[in-house]
């Protein structure tokens, strides 16, 4: 991955429009969203973001994001608008098993090669009973996630070509 700047001109103002566009995406695929404000929104730390919910999962998203791998830590940088961190993916325990998470995955992976949106996150266990780092990476490298450096702290995805293909015509 090539070094972010810490900071880009404009870039509240172009994230406002890419995440109408990928958000918009989304609820058409049937997610439900709630804003980072709402109590019931994802939660890690002491920071809520906003969420994508659809039948037992939810995804934490936010553009205008991104994240690199500094001596084996992960950095967050701000970036433009083709840039979204997913912070979170959780399913309800009732509904775990059932391939649930990969589908939300798979919807978000199209409508972010729709957008031409590159894809951030950390693989780590949210929960104490959540898979191993080592599960979570084969699973986001199962969608099409590659390391941004050699300790694999984070994982990015670009957009498909062929979304790239159809926007510029």
């Amino acid at each position: 991955m090539t070094s972010k700047p810490a900071t880009v001109a404009n870039s509240s103002k172009q994230s406002a429009s890419t995440r109408k566009d990928l958000f918009d995406l989304l609820r058409a695929r049937g997610f439900s969203f709630l804003p980072a404000r709402d109590p019931d929104a994802f939660e890690l730390g002491h920071m809520r973001y906003p969420t994508f919910i659809r039948a037992g999962v939810r995804v934490a998203i936010q553009s205008g994001r991104c994240l690199g791998e500094d001596r084996g830590t992960a950095m967050i940088y701000d970036s433009d608008r083709t840039d979204v961190v997913v912070w979170g993916l959780r399913t309800e325990a009732t509904s775990r098993r059932k391939g649930l998470a990969r589908a939300a995955m798979m919807e978000i992976l199209a409508c972010a090669d729709e957008t031409g949106v590159t894809l951030f996150l950390e693989p780590v266990p949210l929960e104490k009973s959540a898979a191993n780092r080592a599960a979570l990476q084969a699973f986001y490298a199962s969608l099409g996630f590659s390391p941004t450096g050699p300790k694999c702290v984070v994982m990015e995805r670009a957009p498909a070509k062929t979304a790239k293909a159809r926007r510029t015509r």
